[in-house]
This record gives C-alpha cells, structure tokens and sequence, in this order.
C-alpha cells in the first residue's frame, strides 16, 4: 500500500541524503506555513526571542516520542524561547490540504502532551523546501535553533535540545565551533547519501555487492562511530544476492553493538519481512521487531503492523491476529475522533485501515488451514 510503503520509508530514512545550501550560521527563513493549529501562530520571528522551529510527522514514531520532551522544555524556558512544531511530509502524495484534518486530530488527541505552538506545511511543502531541504535534512524528527538575532545556530535531533538552548540562552553558545562541528556532520552527510546512492545499483549485482560490503567494512574501521549507519548499508547491500551473508551481519549485530538501536533494528525487520523466501532468518526478524516495538512503544499502528507481520511469518497466526487487529483499532479511533469532531476523514488515512484489514484477514485464512 502506497502510504504505508511511504510511512515505512521515511521512518527508515534516518540519513540527512543530501547537502543544502542552509547552514548553521545562516539567517533563518522566512516562516511560511499553511496554517496554525494550536498557540500564538508566529507568523515571523522577533529579533530578541530564542525560537525551537521542529519538524515532524503524525506517523513519524520518534517524532511522537519526542513530543512530551518539547512540551517540558516549552514550559521550562517559557519566557525566552518559543517552541513551534511544523508537521511537514503528512502525506507526500498529496495535492491539497485534505490531510490537515489527520494533522488537527492528531493534535486534538494529544491535548495537553503537546503544549506549543503547531503549524502544518502546505501541500506545496514551502516550510519543508526552505527549512527542510535547503539545510539537507530529509529526516524526522529535525529541530533548527534560532537566535535572537535569527541565525541558525544549530540543527539537530530535538530529544538533544536541553544543553543547547541553556547555552543560547545564557549567551554562551560558540557559534563557530558549532558552525565547524555542522560541517563535519555535513561531510559525513555527504559521505552517507553517496554510499546509499550507489546501494540502489550494487545490491542487484552478485559481485558488486560484496564489494561494496567489503569497503563498508573498511568505512566501519576510520569511522566506528557510524557503525549503525554502515551496519544498514552492508545488510542491505546483501540481502537480495547473498541473503545467508545479510543473515549472519544482521545476526551479529542484533546479538552485539547493535542490540539496541532502533534504527538498524528496523531496517533488519522490514528487509526480511517483506520478502517471502526461506533463506529469511524469520525468527531474527521477530527478535529484531520485538527489541524496536518495546522501546519505541505500540501505541502507533505502523509498528503493530509490522510487529503482527513478524508474528505471521513465524508461523505465529494467533498473536498474528490478535496485534493486527490491535493496529486497525488504533486507526478506527482515530477516524471516530474525525468524525465526531465533524473533520472530513482523508482517503489515505481509510486506504490505511482497508490495508491493515486486509492483512488480518490474510493472518486468519493462513492460521484456518
């Protein structure tokens, strides 16, 4: 299903693929965005104020777990800073603002979890082009510090805000030593969108993949601190030619460094469990969903789907069953609250239940056999 593919592909896509020209350093963009759907809309920043511009999505998992954190720091910081979250990417395929009544829900249903100010991007996405995307950050969640001179004075992940905003805020931030660390992180940017870039054609290649896998190892050696960046590039490098040699990588991670990092165990998920062959190590792919659904949580659907799928290709009909059905609860909820708000229910967002449905069907059929 389209949306869910998309869904599944961003939350995966943990990698900032490519350089802008928006810098640390740089003067902030204008704020461009569709509409404001809770708190004092800021329609420009104020010379004078710190402001937090984040960046997230409803179905972005990270994205909902970092909320409550940005609601602490907007009531601790109240009087200098203002802490503005902009849905971008709701749903890339979309043409008009259908999906903004997802968005209001969304919003609505988190209350006082997610108190500061909330904007949606339009379907032309101009927050996500001139913020977004001229800074090279294709992943979310993504928070831009500003300070009161509207400069950009760092570009992160929000769960890392708190040492960053006492240090603007006191006056004590060392813009160019965070101007050389951004550079860096561009470098390796770079390095990381090429490699994944050239993923595309080698992982088809029997022979071009094992070279490729040998020179990640090389990459994992100068850069050990990227381990679970190249520990995804070299899984997926093998997976379609050489499945046992994934196996084995993916199963030496899972067991070792990469035991709890959401990211990697991701990725190992979805690239067994998509693929219906008997050199997929199935039971590692329910290991590795089951390490990613107890820390990023169950409470997002796309997570249980994924979950139940893990459970179904094990063999596993009931618990299949029993989670599949848990998923297209969650969105049947979600579509009541719409419509009990009196909001207008967007077609991918049904699209999602019907598939999710479907799939629990599939669970029964297999599991009456």
């Amino acid at each position: 299903m389209k949306k869910l593919a998309a869904v599944l592909l961003i939350f995966a896509a943990f990698v900032a693929g490519v350089s802008g020209d928006l810098k640390v350093g740089d003067k902030a963009p204008p704020m461009k965005v569709a509409e404001w759907v809770k708190g004092q809309p800021v329609p420009a920043l104020q010379k004078g104020r710190v402001y937090v511009v984040e960046f997230w999505a409803s179905w972005c998992g990270p994205c909902v777990e970092g909320i409550p954190h940005l609601t602490e720091l907007a009531k601790k910081y109240a009087e200098s800073v203002t802490i503005i979250g902009v849905n971008v990417w709701e749903d890339p395929d979309a043409t008009d603002n259908s999906y903004f009544a997802t968005v209001k829900a969304f919003v609505e249903k988190m209350g006082s979890k997610m108190d500061y100010v909330v904007g949606i991007d339009g379907p032309a996405g101009e927050m996500a082009k001139t913020w977004m995307e001229a800074a090279g950050q294709n992943g979310i969640p993504a928070a831009f510090v500003v300070n009161g001179d509207g400069i950009i004075v760092w570009i992160g992940h929000p769960m890392n805000l708190d040492g960053v905003l006492e240090k603007v805020i006191a006056g004590t931030w060392d813009l160019e030593t965070a101007k050389k660390h951004a550079q860096a992180e561009r470098e390796v940017n770079d390095l990381l969108n090429s490699l994944y870039s050239e993923l595309e054609t080698v992982s088809v290649d029997e022979q071009k993949s094992l070279e490729f896998a040998a020179r990640i190892d090389k990459h994992i050696e100068e850069k050990p601190a990227l381990l679970s960046h190249f520990a995804v590039l070299k899984f997926q490098a093998l997976l379609l030619k050489h499945p046992e040699k994934a196996m084995d990588v993916a199963r030496s991670y899972i067991k070792g460094e990469l035991r709890d990092d959401n990211d990697f165990l991701l990725s190992v998920a979805t690239g067994i469990l998509e693929r219906d062959d008997p050199k997929m190590d199935y039971s590692l792919a329910l290991e590795a969903t089951r390490r990613f659904a107890d820390s990023a949580g169950t409470d997002q659907f796309f997570t249980l789907d994924i979950l139940a799928m893990a459970h179904y290709r094990n063999g596993n009909y009931v618990e299949a069953i029993v989670i599949g059905e848990h998923a297209v609860e969650l969105v049947d909820k979600d579509i009541r609250a719409m419509v009990e708000s009196g909001q207008e229910v967007p077609e991918g967002y049904r699209n999602i239940r019907d598939f999710l449905a479907r799939r629990v069907e599939t669970y029964k059929k297999r599991g009456a056999r």
